[in-house]
């Protein structure tokens, strides 16, 4: 992602200062920890006119010998990364770019939630965002089951929320919300299958099901989705390639469902 200034002229958009690129979710064969631009023309970033995110990484630190992540924040004046941190990303473009949001943009951190928030993101993180990964690279059977309990009676747990109320905090969409939907994406595409968390899948669960399906149905959710890279990225790309290995992409799950109606509109009447 690549910080542009813009015209401030323009309409109050954060688009208009912060572009996004976007880089290729499979890797060159025997590469490991670097993204790519090779989805652009030139197989380099338009903005930063660069070929791999290692490079704005080096700018920051020429001593980085660590993998690169995603997402990161680049200012472009320099090249550097200056932020690789996606738990605070959020909440730094909700307060330091605010400004620079269109006025009928949704608050997604406001003030008066931000303690419950918090808390709530660091039960999601720990309990279905790591806890999935954790289950998946488990060295052990009692830690895989420790993990797989973690994911599923947290989902338990969030399907009983769900059922009161259309959002995670009530009738309006917040920051917690995108942490749990970035994982609910993946769940049965995944991780269901990948990384043995196969009690249920997403689908098994009425409320989470739709709830998931109605985030999917608004623009900035559905245009940010992409199954086929996250299949690739998760089925074809591995931190330990191993060239004899076959990387085989399954054709499912059917994604059609994704579009189909949901009921939490009940919830605004």
């Amino acid at each position: 992602m690549g910080q542009s200034i813009g015209n401030c002229n323009r309409p109050s958009w954060l688009d208009n200062v912060i572009s996004k690129g976007v880089v290729d979710p499979l890797r060159p064969a025997g590469v490991v920890g670097d993204w790519f631009f090779t989805l652009d023309d030139n197989d380099e970033d338009p903005v930063l006119h660069t070929h791999s995110l290692s490079e704005s990484y080096l700018k920051a630190d020429p001593n980085y010998d660590l993998r690169t992540t995603v997402p990161a924040l680049v200012d472009i004046k320099t090249g550097k990364v200056v932020n690789n941190n996606y738990n605070t990303l959020i909440d730094e473009f909700s307060i330091a770019w605010k400004k620079y949001q269109n006025e009928n943009a949704p608050d997604l951190y406001p003030e008066a939630l931000r303690e419950d928030i918090d808390a709530l993101n660091k039960i999601i993180y720990t309990d279905v965002n790591t806890a999935v990964n954790e289950a998946g690279l488990a060295r052990s059977q009692a830690d895989y089951e420790k993990y797989y309990n973690r994911v599923f009676n947290r989902l338990d747990w969030l399907e009983d929320r769900l059922s009161k109320q259309r959002y995670l905090f009530g009738s309006i969409i917040t920051d917690t919300d995108i942490r749990l939907y970035v994982t609910l994406a993946r769940f049965d595409v995944v991780f269901y299958q990948k990384y043995y968390v196969n009690k249920k899948r997403l689908v098994d669960y009425p409320n989470l099901w739709n709830y998931t399906k109605d985030l999917y149905s608004l623009p900035a959710f559905k245009n940010n989705t992409d199954f086929d890279a996250i299949k690739k990225r998760f089925y074809q790309v591995d931190h330990t390639p191993q060239s004899d290995l076959p990387r085989i992409i399954p054709n499912g799950p059917d994604l059609s469902n994704w579009t189909a109606p949901n009921d939490r509109d009940r919830f605004e009447k």
